[in-house]
């Protein structure tokens, strides 16, 4: 479960900038907070903002921070950080490391983690566990490869050697299975992942749904966004061998593969989508090819599994544009499903960005919940806040919606009439 995260100096957020699941004070939508143990978190948070003012930023702070734990132990001695990006628009800010941390809560126990790195090299690194009220250090790192171990130092600097300058410690000591990173390195790489307006899909949980869970899952949200959809299919087909040699002739795929290291493939995915229909009298069914659905059919669908999973595990979810091809309807039936404790037992999260304004009431999100973003136009440097935190508290009864779309809280674009088009 996270509890909070903040990043700066990546991309458009030049200072730091925090985003807290922690609710506030406020007592009211009780079944829009998450209990476990002693921690108590937001089951969802959704991003406003005008283009370009940074929401999409925050989804690649999150992306960056989770990837390259992930992808640590892969590293090779001098191999570039790519997935660092620092706020360009300064000089003294484009030469200083990006720092990202999170707190979270994991099987019982809070966890607080960061990290401070140039696209080089780990520039800081902490870890600290909270066993009981105070927090205890699990390591600190600093000076690229400066290491401070309270507990099983001997342990800790055997495998501190074994580190690079690349290498995020977290993830080095885990791999050598170091018991104590080993439940906060398993949140980053099982219960959180962020996603963007297209949805990847997962086509292995459809073609190994054994027992049909899934089925009977995908079926009953098909069922809530009354897409008139009651079945499909999913199966693996070979390719034809002419399609492989043709596909092998292709110089661009060629060089693609080449550099990722991925074989020509020998099977595809087949998606068949069942609409029922009623004539003369009868009702009979048709297939059509998923290519064929609606837009938002398709990400309903590529959606369904990642739901499912987060659901079942009280995974955190962070969506860029979910509302990308989807009814605002359907939008506000995915909240209410994360708010809903009858679906959502094991205390998922959704972090969301939307331009869908028919979110924006007090009587379905609380005031910490609803975030922005906004671009100060002298320096671009983007800053983020909650509804939460205005010095003048914005009152349970306001109409926050018609607020926002006349710029009380920010967080909108100042459109001109056109009088520039021409000069």
């Amino acid at each position: 479960m996270l509890l909070q995260f903040s990043v700066e100096n990546f991309m458009s957020f030049q200072g730091k900038v925090i985003l807290s699941m922690i609710p506030g004070s406020g007592q009211e939508l009780v079944d829009n907070i998450a209990d476990i143990g002693k921690e108590r978190s937001l089951k969802t948070v959704v991003l406003y903002g005008a283009n370009a003012s940074g929401k999409t930023n925050i989804v690649k702070a999150f992306t960056s921070a989770i990837m390259m734990l992930r992808q640590s132990t892969n590293m090779q001695m001098g191999q570039l950080l790519n997935w660092i990006v620092p706020f360009k628009m300064d000089s003294k800010s484009a030469t200083k490391p990006s720092s990202f941390e999170f707190l979270f809560e994991t099987n019982g126990t809070k966890y607080l983690y960061g990290f401070s790195a140039t696209d080089k090299q780990i520039e800081e690194e902490y870890l600290y566990a909270y066993y009981s009220a105070k927090r205890s250090k699990i390591f600190e790192r600093s000076n690229i490869n400066e290491y401070i171990f309270v507990a099983d130092k001997r342990e800790l600097e055997a495998l501190a050697k074994k580190n690079n300058s690349n290498k995020l410690f977290l993830a080095t000591a885990t791999s050598w299975n170091y018991k104590k990173t080993k439940e906060p390195f398993l949140w980053f790489a099982e219960m959180i992942d962020t996603f963007d307006y297209r949805i990847n899909p997962d086509f292995n949980a459809f073609i190994h749904d054994d027992t049909d869970e899934l089925r009977t899952f995908v079926k009953g949200l098909f069922c809530v966004a009354d897409l008139n959809i009651n079945d499909y299919k999913v199966e693996e087909i070979d390719l034809p061998k002419e399609q492989i040699d043709a596909m092998s002739r292709d110089p661009v795929l060629s060089e693609i593969l080449k550099v990722v290291n991925i074989h020509l493939p020998s099977k595809a995915v087949s998606v068949a989508i069942s609409h029922s229909i009623v004539k003369e009298g009868k009702r009979e069914t048709y297939l059509l090819k998923l290519e064929e659905e609606s837009l938002g059919t398709q990400k309903m669908f590529f959606m369904s599994t990642y739901l499912k999973k987060a659901f079942e595990s009280g995974k955190t979810i962070i969506v860029d544009e979910l509302d990308s091809s989807l009814h605002p309807l359907l939008i506000e039936a995915i909240v209410n499903m994360f708010h809903n404790p009858l679906i959502n037992k094991c205390n998922a999260q959704l972090i969301f960005i939307t331009h869908n304004v028919n979110l924006l009431d007090l009587d379905f999100f609380r005031r910490d919940q609803i975030y922005f973003t906004e671009k100060d136009p002298a320096t671009l440097s983007s800053d983020l806040y909650s509804l939460d935190e205005f010095k003048s508290p914005v009152r349970k009864s306001e109409n926050v919606r018609k607020g926002y779309l006349q710029g009380r809280y920010g967080a909108i674009p100042f459109i001109g009439r056109g009088e520039t088009l021409w000069g």
